[in-house]
């Protein structure tokens, strides 16, 4: 982060739009593959116990991609400087938010 103060409000509003990247990402990815990934695990369980008589000890698995695609989503290093191009782009401010 720079040190140079008139730049703090511009540092302030990229991390709020981070953090809403990072949520919006979060979701779409649970959606798109945690959940997918959980259900399959869990039909995996259910068949094998159905036909090799097993106990459902395992059904438990199936819920290990959530947190997994969560923790992804948390802890993925993001660019600064793309945040303040996309942010760029969308209010059309003709780079003056990634040239700061």
């Amino acid at each position: 982060m720079s040190t140079r103060p008139q730049l703090r409000p511009i540092y302030r509003l990229l991390a709020r739009v981070q953090r809403r990247e990072r949520m919006a990402e979060a979701i779409e990815l649970t959606v798109r593959y945690s959940l997918p990934a959980g259900l399959i695990l869990a039909a995996g369980a259910v068949i094998s116990s159905r036909a090799f008589l097993t106990p459902m000890d395992w059904a438990w698995v199936a819920s290990a991609p959530i947190p997994v695609v969560l923790g992804w989503a948390a802890l993925r290093r993001r660019s600064l400087r793309a945040t303040a191009r996309r942010v760029d782009a969308h209010y059309r401010l003709h780079d003056r938010l990634g040239n700061a």
